[in-house]
């Protein structure tokens, strides 16, 4: 579990720098950045932060994933790979 959330921790910067490069580019470009906002609301940076509960509950409570998880699973199959491993 400590390896998963490491990895959802490593995705999140990237997202972080993705986010960073793109709020930069708008910025020279002289227009207003807008992140992408996903089906849920969220923005990619934020479905990763807010992962870390779903990803502990589904596991610890034997529930079954959430339409956030199979979002999160899409966007992030490494993530998905990782989590299937945590709960062999």
């Amino acid at each position: 579990m400590e390896a998963l959330q490491h990895l959802r921790v490593k995705l999140r910067w990237q997202e972080l720098d993705t986010e960073n490069k793109a709020i930069d580019e708008a910025r020279k470009a002289g227009r207003k950045y807008e992140p992408e906002a996903l089906s849920n609301g969220d923005t990619p940076k934020q479905l990763l932060a807010r992962s870390r509960y779903i990803l502990a509950k589904i596991k610890r409570m034997d529930r079954k994933p959430t339409s956030k998880s199979h979002l999160l699973f899409a966007r992030h199959p490494e993530l998905q790979k990782a989590y299937e491993h945590t709960t062999l």
